[in-house]
């Protein structure tokens, strides 16, 4: 799975050498990995290029936005109602 791939990842980070840049272009990209794949896991549909076998089909029920703060989960924002009416 690709989030115990990132996790196996981030420590092997932690032996990288500090305050290099290469070692802070690692870490942001594991952390924006790491965000990608914890909104995916949340989002439960299909929709566009994400695609989930255990949810085929798309649900206008996430038309929103899936907000990730710091290491917390993902946090679903609803968009509001006028910005669905132009969908």
């Amino acid at each position: 799975m690709a989030a115990d791939t990132l996790a196996d990842l981030a420590q092997l980070a932690e032996d990288l050498p500090a305050r290099e840049i290469a070692t802070y272009e690692v870490i942001n990209l594991l952390r924006v990995s790491r965000a990608i794949v914890a909104g995916a896991l949340a989002r439960q549909e299909s929709r566009g290029s994400h695609t989930r076998s255990d949810f085929p089909g798309a649900d206008d029920g996430w038309l929103g936005r899936l907000v990730i703060q710091g290491d917390g989960a993902p946090r679903f924002v609803e968009l509001p109602e006028l910005a669905r009416e132009g969908t």
